[in-house]
């Protein structure tokens, strides 16, 4: 299982990459169904859920970033290309994963594979707007602390810090 969203009315989303669904329970535990889109992939393991009750993905199979709404119908997609490190471009085995800031960009952690440690030698976080412009790209500060081999989880709060996970440590 991947991330974890809290909607607005409480309803429970768990992201299931191995299934490439949504699970759907109610604020007491109660299974309520799947999200199902066929777009996805098993790679697919990182998600947030906007204001607007969208969800957006990160799948790593194939190297995209989606909305989807709770139906399952996809709205956008954002397509990273080939494995790079410039501007707008991810690790081989990127994007990993996504949080919405309060600005109401994305900012998506990548820093998987054999680029991730060419960025000053540690992974980044790259922000884009939701029409998918490359706005903006940072690298992580803790280099020793994020190992870039696993998948690392980000949360931003009301105030625009961020918080990584690393699945390794």
């Amino acid at each position: 299982l991947g991330t974890i969203a809290i909607g607005s009315d409480d309803t429970i989303y768990v992201l299931d990459g191995v299934h490439k669904n949504i699970k759907v329970f109610s604020p007491n535990g109660t299974f309520l169904g799947a999200i199902i889109n066929h777009n996805l992939s098993n790679g697919t393991q990182g998600m947030a859920l906007a204001e607007d009750g969208t969800f957006w993905l990160t799948d790593r199979r194939n190297r995209a970033i989606y909305q989807m709404d709770t139906k399952g119908n996809l709205l956008f997609t954002i397509d990273v290309g080939e494995p790079g490190e410039g501007p707008g471009q991810f690790a081989p085995d990127s994007p990993d994963d996504i949080a919405i800031g309060p600005d109401g960009n994305l900012y998506i952690f990548d820093g998987q594979g054999e680029y991730s440690t060419n960025y000053y030698g540690i992974g980044r976080i790259q922000v884009f707007d939701t029409e998918g412009n490359y706005l903006r790209e940072f690298p992580t500060t803790q280099p020793d602390s994020i190992s870039h081999n696993d998948e690392v989880f980000i949360a931003i709060d009301s105030a625009g810090n961020i918080y990584a996970a690393d699945s390794h440590e």
